[in-house]
């Protein structure tokens, strides 16, 4: 084997082991809210613009209290109906409608979700539901 070849398969042999130390694992609110926003990012209207990160880093807190909340009930052994019941009331629209936020559009704040579309309340249910079915189970 002449040099070049060493040369070639020690940076392959390298590679790998550098490029995985630089991934870290994220948590499960941090799946969660980097998927919720995606799917509600709109993009049809070309005079508002979502910001991606702020969004998806004001999700993380939001969503963890459903993780550990999920976790809460794995301690606290509920019944499959209650887990289930607890499911139900999280894709209830009037459960999506009690969630307060702000939004800021033309200089202004509002407060209100209840002008978001069925798209934007069934990616919240879903992200909710998923990361509390995480911390029930576990899943970090």
């Amino acid at each position: 084997m002449n040099k070049q070849h060493l040369f070639f398969l020690c940076i392959l042999s390298t590679a790998p082991l550098l490029l995985s130390a630089c991934a870290q694992p994220e948590s499960s609110a941090a799946r969660h809210a980097k998927h919720l926003t995606y799917a509600s990012d709109d993009n049809f209207d070309p005079n508002y613009r979502t910001k991606l990160y702020d969004s998806y880093q004001s999700s993380i807190p939001f969503l963890q209290q459903f993780w550990e909340l999920g976790k809460k009930d794995r301690a606290a052994a509920i019944t499959q109906a209650q887990q289930q019941q607890r499911i139900d009331e999280f894709k209830s629209q009037a459960f999506l409608t009690r969630i307060n936020g702000k939004e800021h559009f033309a200089g202004k704040a509002y407060n209100s979700y209840s002008h978001r579309e069925q798209k934007w309340r069934q990616a919240m249910s879903d992200a909710i539901i998923q990361t509390y079915m995480d911390g029930y189970n576990g899943i970090k």
